[in-house]
């Protein structure tokens, strides 16, 4: 994967529909492009960064959505390109605590692959990431609320799931299956 120079356009590009149009079409995820800044921090070679934007692209939404615009005959829907890889920038996460996939390095900014790896140096700090006087090290845990009780963590979707695979496993070795009532 060849870096972008950093004199490249703008991130993401507002592609103009009718002003009456009550559609927006949302494309955030159909660029591998990576700015030669951001491509220095991050820690895969050329071959796993390919690897991974094959991973994370949602290759041809783009033509996909041009195509939809350009046949609506009344009332041409506007389009939001993303013109960055999500590996660079989410548009669809928070910024803060907010995100739920920051626990998983997968917040706005992606600190981790899609495999749990590490995506970028440990130079890489996320927005309000501040490290306070005499912390020696903020994770993904400090990027939920300081009010949040410990036992808050282990009631998420995340926690739920990770129940739900380890029960899975147990029954494969016993050779059993559970039947879900919902």
């Amino acid at each position: 994967m060849a870096a972008e120079p950093d004199e490249a356009p703008t991130s993401f590009t507002t592609v103009p529909g009718d002003p009456g149009s009550p559609w927006i079409l949302h494309v955030p995820h159909a660029s591998t492009r990576i700015p030669a800044a951001v491509r220095a921090r991050i820690v895969l070679d050329d071959g796993q960064l390919d690897a991974e934007l094959r991973a994370m692209t949602d290759a041809h939404t783009d033509r996909l959505a041009a195509r939809t615009s350009e046949r609506v005959a009344t009332r041409r829907p506007w389009a939001f390109v993303n013109g960055l890889s999500r590996l660079v920038v989410d548009p669809e996460r928070f910024p803060d605590e907010r995100e739920v996939m920051n626990r998983a390095g997968m917040g706005a900014v992606y600190t981790r692959t899609s495999t749990g790896a590490p995506l970028r140096g440990a130079t890489h700090r996320r927005p309000g990431d501040e490290l306070s006087p005499g912390s020696a090290r903020r994770g993904p845990a400090a990027a939920t609320s300081s009010s949040a009780s410990p036992r808050s963590a282990s009631r998420g979707p995340r926690a739920r799931w990770r129940r739900r695979a380890a029960r899975r496993a147990g029954d494969a070795r016993r050779g059993t299956r559970r039947t879900s009532t919902r």
